[in-house]
């Protein structure tokens, strides 16, 4: 009896660690920008009118970056599936930031979109700061509106986060983080006003606009929402402790 219930946890762990890959659909490449083979950047796709090369890196242990010019645009679809089967519907995206400058026209974006790259789910910017002058990071739903209120300037290195959560509900919502050492974060309250994407729309495509200004980016992560994934973990052992 020992030897099965140790082989069903060895089971339910491959288990979990397959589907939530596979059902989750996260297999963004090259966010750290290291892979410099090929045209630059591996993985990611370009337009707009500006150009995006190979940067030195700006956070610790990186040796690579991207950076853009004025006016480019950098994308990926991570997901490698269309929405029916990918439904990343809980997520954390992370990424390093780091401009010349900040727009205060909102043209300077990171969007969250749906498949291959179209429906704006989350798109976010920065506008003038209510309190303490500078700018804010703003997302879209109909109008800007201040996501984090705090004077954000250039020629720093911030690290962004977005968490999404139950997009296929009605009840969906995201929060908005930053942190200047990668560590300490600040999140904004829950923010239920999305872009224009509706319900069910999932999260498969991140893009990066520089707009007027000189803007690198480092160090992308998608995955999983982690602690959605550990309470369906620890909800097996549960189960399995009880069958013992």
């Amino acid at each position: 009896m020992k030897f099965h219930t140790h082989v069903l946890y060895l089971a339910v762990i491959g288990f979990v660690g397959v589907t939530s890959f596979a059902n989750a659909s996260y297999v963004l490449v090259n966010g750290g920008f290291e892979d410099t083979s090929g045209t630059f950047p591996t993985g990611w796709s370009k337009g707009g009118s500006g150009t995006v090369s190979a940067g030195a890196g700006f956070v610790s242990g990186s040796s690579a970056d991207a950076l853009m010019t004025a006016g480019a645009v950098m994308s990926q679809d991570f997901s490698g599936a269309t929405v029916a089967s990918a439904e990343n519907y809980d997520f954390q995206l992370d990424f390093a930031f780091r401009t010349s400058g900040i727009s205060t026209t909102t043209d300077q974006r990171f969007r969250l979109r749906d498949n291959n790259n179209t429906g704006d789910l989350i798109t976010l910017g920065f506008e003038s700061a209510a309190t303490g002058g500078g700018t804010a990071l703003s997302y879209f739903s109909g109008t800007w509106q201040r996501g984090i209120d705090v004077a954000f300037a250039a020629s720093t290195t911030y690290y962004f986060r977005v968490n999404g959560y139950d997009l296929d509900l009605a009840s969906r919502y995201y929060t908005l983080s930053y942190s200047t050492d990668g560590v300490n974060y600040v999140t904004s309250a829950n923010i239920t006003g999305f872009h224009f994407a509706p319900v069910g729309s999932d999260f498969e495509t991140v893009a990066f606009d520089a707009g007027t200004q000189t803007t690198r980016i480092d160090s992308v992560t998608v995955v999983p929402e982690p602690a959605a994934a550990l309470l369906g973990t620890l909800g097996l052992f549960g189960l399995l402790r009880r069958r013992r």
